[in-house]
């Protein structure tokens, strides 16, 4: 049987989502595989807390990437130890698509 080539995570940035790119991780260096951690950011919730929201001057897509693009950064240097190969991806595009044309 064939192993598995890349992997892909698709990253909520909760506890239990970094526990399982960590679990993700240990399963890509166990297959020699590739992995690939998605974020995608549908839209801009206007219920947003204020704490987490951009400031006004700000484009609220381009705050949420860079945000998420930072996030992903650390987290894939917490886990880039493995030597992995590690692509982070984020995308604005709708969930169901992104995570299916990444898959």
């Amino acid at each position: 049987m064939d192993g598995y080539q890349n992997i892909l995570m698709a990253a909520d940035f909760s506890q239990a989502g970094e526990n399982t790119v960590k679990m993700a991780d240990t399963l890509a260096g166990g297959f020699c595989a590739s992995l690939t951690i998605l974020r995608v950011i549908e839209h801009f919730p206007e219920d947003m807390p204020v704490s987490v929201g951009p400031p006004e001057d700000v484009d609220p897509q381009k705050y949420l990437t860079d945000r998420a693009l930072c996030y992903l950064e650390i987290l894939s240097a917490r886990i880039g130890q493995s030597g992995v190969a590690l692509e982070v991806v984020v995308s604005t595009h709708s969930a169901s698509r992104e995570i299916v044309q990444y898959a």
